[in-house]
């Protein structure tokens, strides 16, 4: 049996992986240059730069099945944040994971008696919940869910906001508050981190052993033999088989396929600064609490993996949401006047950014109710199967939970 994958993102990888250890021919098609779709790292003068800033969550259920975790060489952020505001530094930690930071927690003003107190609830509340509890149903909107769970305005304007721009790249707290409780259970179960090598070390781990990719190679069409899908057309070559796996980027797979896929999007620009100096000690992502900052979240990231730099400099990575039609200079000028606020004890108005990613496709727009809109991995065209995060949930999880699941599909027809 033969099957053709489209796209070499992780949903793909893992859909091709799953098949060829059952004994299936698979050949990868990936219309780019290497392996990883937004999952990539580039090595620029010796630095590592993930293509927009990236961290992969422990507990993810599909990440522990389908990933060699040691192997990764995994470097831990520290749970939790650090709120920055009025020329303030405000912890916001998980003791329960990071003793350290009991005592800056419990002294925050970010917080009032009242919002630790929901803290601890919500926490204990996810600690003791399954995964599969958190099914979306008649769901509230991330800002009304913590609305009612007590949270003080003060405490969602400056940390809430913050934490939901750097996990779904949307501040707006639109998103559907499933979505957010799913993504605090894997932080309270499990840390957020970095393969020593970057995140490329992940995408090239999954593809370890497969006998085909073909890079630079499109997908320009669908065969079809009636009603049924039975391979993929290229610019060199038909290539027949007996099931085709579309796991490319929304746009491009509601294309091949002529299936509705969600395609509404958040993007983000990431800018990537050489720090001769370290700017700060600890291992949390900083969130900006300022209103008009517009850097949502950075982490000097060499506090957490060394090895993202050669030693001894050090690597700040700072994201502003959205896609600004900016050059890189207006981009680099506006960030770094921003972030000066937040280092009132060093000057940087002289960094140079190492590079500037923009990512137009950064995270499904995941509104309460999205999951009841999501396409299936087995469509109504024989042969003709989907792998990818717009059928799951917006996330590396929902990615390669998607690839397993189209190739168990695929491998019990």
């Amino acid at each position: 049996m033969k099957a053709v994958v489209v796209g070499a993102g992780l949903a793909g990888l893992v859909a091709a992986r799953t098949l060829h250890r059952s004994g299936w021919e698979v050949v990868v098609l990936e219309a780019s240059e290497g392996i990883g779709g937004r999952v990539r790292t580039d090595v620029v003068q010796g630095f590592r730069l993930d293509r927009g800033f990236q961290v992969l969550f422990t507990a993810y259920p599909a990440a522990k099945r389908q990933l060699d975790l040691k192997a990764l060489q995994l470097r831990r952020l520290d749970a939790g944040a650090v709120v920055v505001e009025g020329g303030r530094w405000s912890e916001v930690g998980d003791p329960f994971r990071d003793v350290k930071s009991l005592l800056p927690s419990a002294l925050s003003s970010l917080a009032t008696a009242a919002d630790k107190r929901s803290f601890l609830r919500l926490r204990r509340q996810l600690h003791r919940q399954a995964l599969l509890e958190l099914e979306p149903g008649d769901e509230l909107t991330s800002a009304d869910f913590l609305r009612h769970y007590g949270f003080s305005d003060r405490c969602i304007e400056l940390f809430w906001r913050g934490l939901a721009g750097a996990l779904f790249l949307d501040r707006s707290l639109w998103t559907s508050a499933w979505r957010l409780q799913s993504e605090l259970k894997m932080l309270t179960e499990g840390r957020a981190a970095v393969p020593r090598r970057g995140m490329q070390a992940i995408p090239d781990q999954i593809a370890a052993g497969l006998p085909e990719i073909r890079l630079e190679t499109p997908a320009l069409r669908l065969l079809r033999q009636a009603e049924r899908v039975v391979g993929v057309q290229t610019g060199s070559a038909d290539i027949e088989a007996d099931a085709v796996v579309v796991a490319a980027h929304a746009p491009q797979a509601e294309r091949l396929s002529g299936i509705e896929i969600p395609k509404d999007a958040n993007s983000a620009t990431c800018l990537y600064f050489h720090l001769p100096y370290p700017l700060y000690g600890n291992r949390k992502v900083i969130l900006n609490g300022y209103r008009d900052g517009c850097v949502n979240h950075a982490l000097q990231i060499t506090n957490v993996a060394p090895s993202y730099a050669p030693q001894p400099e050090h690597l700040l990575s700072a994201t502003i949401l959205g896609a600004p039609d900016q050059t890189v200079e207006q981009l680099t000028a506006r960030a770094l006047e921003d972030m000066q606020r937040w280092f009132p004890w060093r000057s940087i108005g002289g960094l140079k950014a190492l590079a500037v990613y923009q990512v137009p496709f950064g995270r499904l727009v995941q509104p309460p109710g999205f999951g009841r809109l999501l396409p299936q991995n087995r469509t109504a065209v024989p042969g003709l199967y989907l792998a990818g995060e717009y059928t799951a949930a917006s996330s590396i999880d929902g990615a390669m939970a998607s690839g397993e699941k189209a190739a168990q599909i695929i491998l019990a027809d």
